[in-house]
């Protein structure tokens, strides 16, 4: 079904389920997925409902079909509901705080995580980025046990979009790797203040270049 699902056969996804002699808590929050994916919320939710039974997987599933489909005050409920969650539910429901709320909810409900990993410090990092609060994506940045590309990606869109290029530029040097994320963000930044040679210096390092990539020089 999963498969199916993520090439968009989602007619074959649902056949898939159907077609099968029983269903265990497994496959069924497999076809909630599906219909999560394809923003089916209505199915999502009477799929689950028809569940003999819910596990920390079923509701999960559940709660990222209500994310998806932007309703914050459902994904709440459901997130009030569950009687345990791990920390993709947690995650999951922080990403609607900076999405649709100011950081003044989101960064309370974040403290008050029992446990923070990659993604949870991503989605705060990139939170303070989109707002321009550039002193407290330092203090993310330089808080967090580990970091990623992603990290990277963020630190240096954050600091280009404000006019830092040395900064940006910096953090930009020092990743293990640079992925068309890091050196799109990169390359943008340097062509926006007018730095051409150094961002068609990037442009070539590139083995991959996209349309966002294209239009950065073009622009």
């Amino acid at each position: 079904m999963t498969a199916y699902a993520q090439c968009g056969h989602i007619d074959n996804a649902i056949e898939t389920f159907y077609s099968m002699p029983e269903h265990d808590l497994v496959s069924w929050s497999a076809l909630i997925n599906v219909y999560s994916t394809f923003s089916v919320i209505c199915a999502a939710k009477l799929m689950f409902e028809s569940m003999p039974e819910w596990n920390l997987v079923a509701w999960s599933s559940l709660l990222a079909a209500y994310a998806q489909s932007g309703d914050l005050r459902k994904t709440k409920n459901v997130f009030d509901f569950m009687q345990s969650r791990n920390i993709v539910c947690y995650s999951t429901l922080l990403t609607m705080y900076t999405r649709f709320c100011s950081l003044d909810h989101a960064k309370p409900f974040f403290d008050q995580m029992p446990e923070w990993n990659l993604v949870s410090w991503n989605v705060l990092l990139s939170a303070y980025a989109k707002i321009g609060n550039l002193e407290s994506v330092q203090e993310v940045f330089l808080i967090m046990e580990a970091w990623n590309l992603v990290s990277g990606a963020t630190m240096i869109t954050g600091y280009t979009k404000y006019g830092h290029i040395g900064k940006a530029q910096t953090i930009f040097e020092s990743l293990p790797v640079w992925n068309a994320v890091a050196c799109t963000a990169m390359l943008t930044g340097y062509a926006q203040t007018g730095h051409v040679l150094l961002a068609k210096q990037v442009f070539d390092t590139m083995p991959v270049r996209g349309i966002v990539t294209w239009n950065a020089m073009l622009a």
